[in-house]
């Protein structure tokens, strides 16, 4: 429920009601500016994923891996390690 405000009129509060995502797939997020009023789509790969998500299921698994194998390699290279082994069989490019 968005609030009466003087910074944004009706269709705009529209707009932020419609704005979805989909856990892993994208995220969507209006743009105000003078000219521009629209929801954009953000689509993440799997490593841009686990590095930014805040779901904490996803932060624990990355916490278990880097504790037990991570430690081993550079965050880099343990992160890249992780979405690989978590991943398998979806390369990205």
């Amino acid at each position: 429920k968005i609030s009466d405000c003087t910074f944004i009129d009706d269709y705009e509060k529209d707009l932020i009601n419609s704005v979805h995502s989909h856990k892993g797939e994208y995220s969507e997020f209006l743009i105000l500016s003078e000219g521009i009023r629209k929801i954009v789509r953000f689509f993440t790969t799997n490593l841009k994923f686990e590095l930014f998500t805040s779901d904490p299921k996803d932060n624990r698994e990355l916490d278990h891996y880097m504790n037990e194998k991570g430690h081993f390699f550079d965050f880099k290279r343990s992160i890249q390690n992780f979405t690989n082994i978590k991943y398998e069989g979806h390369y990205e490019y």
